[in-house]
């Protein structure tokens, strides 16, 4: 079984697609959310311990290139189409966080390819009367608190991945965020009419102190996808980094049914 992190890159309509994977079994391709994915999480590696872990940095993230094609959403999802194709993925289960889960949704509309869908602290759609928090807006003080349940957990990891190795990836990180779901933040007002489109099966997995996208943004998605939700105590947007083996858990779980 292999343990080591393998990297390739494979030529999309943006450019370089660079792609991480670690494990074997079945293919599941992870799409990271709007802070992008400079360290590979325990999460992942507690997945790539029963399956594949495929990993990209979506267009415009990391080391990936966005080129000229790319500025919304479902141009990102376009691309990871194409990249399905390349890699010879078949009934692949897609995991996506925030934005990647956004991406996850639209892969879902558009694609025959797909097994199961998971969505964790996914963004995508709107729910009136519940306020997000903005991370695009928030101060470096205030980040930790916004993104994580335990304030003092998110310090740590937002100043492991300030540091300089990773200072302009964190910079064109926020630039594509920003690009992506500034206006409307976070969500398309379309999306809820395709939902219906989604013909595989889906789980939701929240953070009950998500303060970006509140747990009401979860069940609203769910409603929308006839899914199951699971919320996770003590966690917020980060769900995945600061409860790994939960998530996990429950994604493999899943995945397995």
């Amino acid at each position: 079984m292999s343990t080591a992190i393998r990297e390739e890159t494979i030529d999309v309509e943006s450019g370089r697609l660079c792609i991480r994977r670690k494990g074997n079994g079945k293919p599941v391709l992870f799409l990271h959310g709007a802070q992008g994915m400079n360290v590979w999480p325990t999460y992942l590696d507690r997945l790539a311990e029963k399956v594949e872990v495929i990993a990209p940095d979506l267009p415009g993230f990391g080391r990936s290139p966005s080129g000229d094609s790319v500025s919304s959403v479902p141009d990102v999802a376009r691309v990871m189409l194409d990249a399905i194709d390349l890699l010879k993925l078949d009934k692949v289960h897609v995991v996506g966080h925030c934005i990647g889960g956004w991406v996850a949704l639209e892969l879902g509309v558009r694609s025959t390819k797909l097994a199961s869908l998971t969505l964790i602290n996914a963004a995508g759609i709107h729910v009136d009367g519940v306020k997000k928090g903005d991370f695009f807006i928030a101060s470096p003080e205030e980040f930790p608190e916004l993104m994580f349940g335990d304030a003092k957990l998110g310090k740590s990891c937002f100043d492991a991945e300030g540091t300089a190795e990773f200072e302009t990836i964190v910079f064109l990180n926020r630039l594509m965020a920003a690009k992506l779901a500034w206006s409307p933040r976070l969500f398309d007002p379309v999306l809820k009419k395709w939902l219906r489109r989604i013909k595989v099966p889906a789980q939701l997995i929240w953070g009950e102190n998500n303060r970006v996208l509140p747990k009401e943004y979860g069940e609203g998605m769910a409603k929308m996808l006839a899914a199951a939700i699971s919320v996770i105590p003590g966690a917020g947007h980060f769900v995945q980094i600061e409860k790994p083996d939960a998530c996990a858990e429950k994604t493999l779980s899943f995945i397995a049914g």
